[in-house]
């Protein structure tokens, strides 16, 4: 698990941005960027759901944690810990 994992799973995706596209070439939406979907279309799942997937993150990070703390507490090697 990545730091951008936990912060795309927390943050809601951004809403308002504008595209940046190339306006000079006139060939339309970029292939890489497509068109744009209604916020409401591309998020479905309810928020429990959300909930219980960051609440079991954030336990096993807690759980991660607390094993660390532990190694420090008993003067592992660094390169251990």
């Amino acid at each position: 698990m990545t730091a951008t994992d936990l912060t795309d799973t927390l943050l809601p995706p951004h809403q308002g941005q504008q595209d940046h596209q190339d306006e000079g070439d006139g060939a339309g939406p970029s292939p890489l960027t497509g068109p744009r979907t209604a916020p409401s279309a591309r998020r479905t799942t309810s928020y429990q759901h959300d909930k219980d997937k960051i609440l079991t993150r954030l336990r096993r990070i807690e759980g991660q944690v607390r094993g660390v703390q532990r190694m420090i507490e008993a003067d592992q090697y660094c390169i251990d810990v």
